[in-house]
């Protein structure tokens, strides 16, 4: 018996949303007898980059069906919750939905007989993979499923970057898992030490100057912006204030007193992510 995925859908509820798949089951040859399937689960498991297959949901209400012909269309309903939401984000990191689907059946002959249990896997367009594009899961399904609307936007890995900022990337990667796990303050930990990371590459190209402490009076080392950017002395002033003002939201102390939040988690990657883009980009740019 074949399990053949022919589309999906979201259905709609505020208490309990679900992704429904319709799913055609077409008897074999040899499997004439065959006269109804008992579905008595599955599982929905999402293929990750890193860390491979991870069962998201499961279906846990069993399900019976009769063949009237050889072939037979039956929805197949998944709940998703907030939390599976959540960790679909978390582990899909951005990129297209790429879903397994494994049923557990027992088939009813027409004696009355059931042959013992065994798995099934959903194939959809020659493969046994069901791709949803990111384009149709975050604009469409998302919002239906009822996480909040959001506009996808593409956000490029920073990768093959200076030796000098050989560390900065990995801190950004680290602040987008902590941001997707609701882990806020580590988040901004994370762009800290990104921060932290690019001052100690534009050190390495010698780019730094000495500036008098307000509180101290003592002369201590900033990066020298206007030496990096080649004598730009207006970009370098605009880029300053931009840094510094990242620098000191993302400095431990000034969310104190009080939760941090999304909003402000969000504020401090998508800014840290462009200062580090940019400054990456500049430097390899200048290097060619």
């Amino acid at each position: 018996m074949k399990a053949r995925c022919v589309d999906y859908f979201v259905r709609e509820d505020p208490l309990f949303p679900s992704l429904v798949f319709n799913v055609e089951f077409t008897r074999e040859h040899g499997e004439g007898d065959i006269v109804g399937v008992w579905i008595v689960g599955g599982n929905m498991d999402l293929q990750t980059p890193s860390k491979g297959f991870i069962t998201v949901a499961r279906l846990h209400t069993p399900h019976y069906f009769i063949f009237g012909t050889e072939s037979v269309v039956e929805q197949i309903a998944f709940d998703i919750d907030p939390w599976k939401l959540e960790k679909f984000e978390e582990f899909r990191e951005g990129r297209d939905l790429l879903l397994r689907i494994n049923l557990r059946c027992n088939r009813v002959r027409s004696g009355g007989s059931i042959d013992p249990e065994r798995t099934i896997i959903l194939w959809r367009n020659g493969r046994e993979i069901i791709k949803i594009p990111r384009s149709e899961w975050v604009d469409e399904i998302l919002p239906r499923l009822g996480l909040k609307r959001i506009r996808l936007i593409e956000v490029p890995v920073l990768e093959s970057v200076p030796t000098e900022f050989k560390d900065v990337p990995n801190y950004i990667e680290e602040a987008w898992k902590d941001y997707l796990r609701g882990d806020f303050d580590d988040a901004i930990a994370n762009c800290r030490r990104c921060l932290m990371g690019i001052i100690d590459g534009v050190r390495k190209l010698n780019c730094e100057k000495y500036e008098e402490d307000e509180k101290t009076g003592e002369k201590r080392p900033v990066p020298d912006w206007k030496k990096f950017f080649g004598g730009h002395e207006t970009l370098a002033e605009n880029f300053e204030k931009i840094f510094r003002g990242c620098f000191g939201f993302t400095q431990p102390g000034s969310h104190i007193g009080r939760a941090t939040t999304r909003c402000e988690a969000e504020c401090a990657i998508g800014t840290t992510y462009a200062i580090a883009n940019f400054v990456i980009k500049t430097l390899t740019k200048a290097k060619k």
